[in-house]
This record gives structure tokens, sequence and C-alpha cells, in this order.
């Protein structure tokens, strides 16, 4: 897909392909409010004007389709496109359908990844390379805790692969070079371990597996809960709260979106909160610092 061909993708569509259903409109239609993808939130402040496509969010930033994408994939221009792609098929058809207010179970029924088949992690050589040698996850690790999925875009026709984790709705968290997704629903993941008076909380997935490499663990020593999306903090604190634990180690990126998820744990848990996010300071998140710390030993 080309910048031009992503560019023509009403945002709107985007939006509601990822599940993320409208709140309102304003201005006879030409700004729709949603809810921010980028954090939790009961009052929308996530606005996209129509006619422009493009979006602002008032707590956050704004800009174009493909700055979205940047944002939401934590991407590049490539990796955007690659991802449009993958939801889109090659092109796309910008239609003059009017604004509509789907609900949110309509929202999720725009899902076209479809699961076909589930193999053991790495039988695709390319996977392993960019799960163990690009992002540095032990191997072990990575066979332990990861499948290879394959799966089709019913739109597009075309058939592609991914590492997976599974999480506790029975579906996966899927992810490759550039792409990153849910399939059978998103949900957390709840993991049990040898010592339960603690529980750590990870973003996602490959925060945890960069966790396990760096301790040189196979299997993590106190309970884990990955969120797999800080949408999903709420639900989180819940299942915190009704559990006794006497702290919470928070393994969380250092952006915006990870203080604030940080600063709603300690305000709503009643346990200890530990984060643990200095350790990495300098870096984004913990597999950064799992890359720059391999490759250095590596020189």
């Amino acid at each position: 897909m080309t910048i031009a061909q992503a560019q023509q993708i009403p945002l709107v569509t985007l939006l509601t392909r990822l599940g993320y259903a409208p709140v309102s409109t304003y201005k006879g239609g030409v700004e729709v409010a949603f809810r921010s993808p980028f954090r939790q939130e009961t009052t929308a402040s996530f606005f996209v004007n129509v006619r422009k496509n493009v979006w602002n969010d008032f707590g956050d930033s704004g800009g174009t389709l493909l700055d979205f994408v940047v944002r939401y994939q934590n991407t590049d221009v490539r990796g955007a496109l690659v991802y449009l792609e993958n939801v889109f098929g090659n092109s796309f058809s910008a239609s003059n359908a009017p604004i509509s207010t789907p609900s949110v179970s309509e929202a999720q029924k725009s899902e076209n990844l479809i699961l076909t088949q589930v193999k053991p992690f790495a039988t695709s050589p390319s996977l392993a390379k960019y799960i163990v040698e690009e992002r540095k996850i032990n191997t072990s690790v990575a066979n332990n805790y990861l499948k290879e999925v394959h799966f089709k875009n019913t739109e597009s026709g075309k058939h592609y692969f991914a590492a997976a984790f599974a999480n506790d709705l029975g579906g996966f968290e899927i992810r490759n070079a550039f792409f990153k997704s849910s399939i059978n629903g998103k949900d957390t993941t709840f993991l049990k371990g040898k010592n339960n008076e603690s529980i750590a909380v990870f973003e996602g997935f490959i925060d945890f597996l960069s966790f396990l490499t760096l301790k040189k663990l196979r299997q993590p020593e106190t309970d884990v809960l990955i969120l797999n999306s800080i949408a999903f903090k709420d639900k989180a604190v819940n299942f915190i709260n009704n559990h006794d634990y006497n702290a919470l180690e928070m393994w969380l990126n250092n952006d915006k979106a990870g203080r604030e998820t940080l600063h709603f744990f300690i305000e709503n848990t009643r346990c200890a909160v530990l984060p643990q996010n200095h350790l990495y300071l300098d870096f984004n998140d913990i597999n950064e610092f799992l890359v720059f710390k391999t490759v250095k030993k590596m020189i």
C-alpha cells in the first residue's frame, strides 16, 4: 500500500475496524468523537474531522491517519503502511456513505482476521529471526510461551503468520515485524507463579518475555498479569483487589501512557505498588533495554 492509498482510508472506518465505537457526532457529522484509543477514559476526548480525515486527541496529540497508525502501533511510516495493508488489503476505495454511530458489538463484528492454523513457535525461520534475533528473546522462553499462528484477511484474501501469545479469552495476541493485533478476542493474560504473595504487571507479552530473558527465568517466580492493552487497566485493578497480594510490581513503559497507567494503579489498588521502570529509565520499555544490553555484550 502506498501513502496516497493509505490517506484515502477514512480514519473513522479504521477506528471502528479496531473496535472503537463513536460516542457522538458534531457539526452535522463533520466531527466524530471517540473515547481515546491511547488510554482509559469515560468522557470522549478523541475527535476526528471527517472532511479533513485528521484527528485531535486533547489528552495526547493529533495528525493524519498515518500519524495515528504510527502512534497506535509504535512503528514508523513503513510499518504503518504494512499494517494498513494487512487490515484493508492493497488498496481502499473511500466510501461516501454517511457517518453513523455503530454500537460496540457492531464495531467488534468488523474484525476480518480469521485464524486458519496454529503451529509450534518458529516453524517459519523469519519469525524466529524477528523474536529471537531482533527482539533478543531467549529461545527456550519463546518456545515455552509462544505459538505461530497463520491467519487470513477476509477482505484482501491474503494469508499471514505471526507470533502468538494466548490471552484469557481463549484468543491470541499476535505480532510479527510489521503488525500487531489480536485474533479470536482480545483480553488480559494471567499466569500463575511460584509465589502468590505478589504480582507483576506488564503492558505486553514482549515485555514479559524480555523480563524472563533478563532474569534468566523460564517461568515467573510471582503471579503475572499482562495487560495486552492499557485499556484493560480497570479490569486489572479489580482482579488485583480481589486477591490478597502484598505487593504489585509494575513493569511499564517510560512514556506518558505508562506514567498515567502507573498513577492509576497507585491510586486504585490496595497493595504496595513497586514501580520497576527505573531499572530501564533511559529506554522506552524493558525490551528496548534488553536489546541494548544484549548488543552491547556482543560488541
